[in-house]
C-alpha cells in the first residue's frame, strides 16, 4: 500500500470512530470536494477509499458507507 493510500486508510479509521454527526459533517465536506475534482482524480480517490475500506473491520466500513450515502443524497 503506497503513502497517499496508508493516508487514507488513517482518515477512514479517524472517520469511523467519529460521531455519527461529526462522521457526516466530515461525509459532507469530503463530497463537496470530490466535486471540483476533475474526473481521473475522482476515480483515483474514490477508488483508494474503496480499497482501504476493504481493510477496515465490517462495522467501522458500514458506518462510513451509510454516512458518505447519506451526504450523497443530500447534494
Amino acid at each position: 500500500m503506497g503513502a497517499e493510500q496508508e493516508d487514507i486508510k488513517k482518515l477512514l479509521l479517524i472517520m469511523a470512530n467519529l460521531p455519527e454527526f461529526l462522521r457526516l459533517s466530515f461525509a459532507r465536506r469530503k463530497v463537496s470536494e470530490l466535486s471540483y475534482m476533475n474526473e481521473s482524480d475522482r476515480r483515483t480517490t474514490i477508488g483508494f477509499a474503496v480499497h482501504c475500506l476493504s481493510g477496515l473491520e465490517p462495522n467501522m466500513s458500514t458506518k462510513l458507507i451509510t454516512s458518505w450515502i447519506k451526504a450523497m443524497c443530500e447534494v
